[in-house]
């Protein structure tokens, strides 16, 4: 039997602040799951939400030397509210600017060929732009993207761990998103 999971939660934390990691492990295993739970709930996404959960720990024990709440149930639920809210937030504007350009696109759609044309000009910018990224990053981004792979076997079939993978995806996708948006406009610009 572990000592750690006979500590209060603010013991293991006093625990956690000195760099033990198995009352980390003990915090973890007492916390996981009902903030997975917790997530899921709100997002109904399952990789996103495994994504938070992690993120959310690793933080964790990154900040553990300046974090001086005692309440760590109450510290983790909020961090978890933060990040369930932020996404949500996140994707409410990926959503506005996708209808605000299928507005603009459905309001300048009067010739089909020229359509068709940026089209294939803005796959081509963005297959580029992947083709452009360090052969590490676009090597996850093409398995997750491409391959439809979950991070955990990308990071299984690479030899890196999970947090890797997604620190290699949201690098990547930062980098498109913003390529894509001046390609568009490039394109855009191009044509009127």
């Amino acid at each position: 039997m572990d000592p750690t999971n006979q500590y209060t939660d603010a013991n293991l934390w006093l625990r956690v602040k000195n760099g033990d990691q198995g009352a980390f492990s003990e915090i973890f295993e007492r916390y996981n799951a009902l903030l997975y739970s917790h997530v899921i709930n709100k997002l109904d996404d399952e990789d996103e939400a495994r994504d938070i959960v992690q993120d959310i720990f690793v933080a964790l024990w990154e900040k553990r030397g300046t974090i001086h709440e005692v309440n760590i149930a109450g510290y983790l639920f909020t961090a978890a509210r933060n990040k369930v809210l932020n996404s949500i937030r996140h994707k409410k504007i990926i959503s506005k600017f996708e209808k605000d350009f299928k507005d603009f696109a459905g309001d300048h759609a009067a010739n089909n060929v020229e359509n068709s044309i940026y089209k294939r000009e803005l796959e081509a910018m963005i297959e580029m732009e992947i083709a452009a990224l360090p052969e590490r990053m676009r090597e996850v981004f093409e398995l997750s993207r491409k391959g439809c792979l979950p991070h955990q076997e990308i990071a299984d079939q690479l030899g890196i761990s999970k947090h890797t993978v997604n620190d290699h995806i949201k690098a990547s996708l930062k980098i498109l998103r913003l390529k894509v948006k001046m390609a568009i406009v490039f394109i855009l610009l191009s044509g009127i």
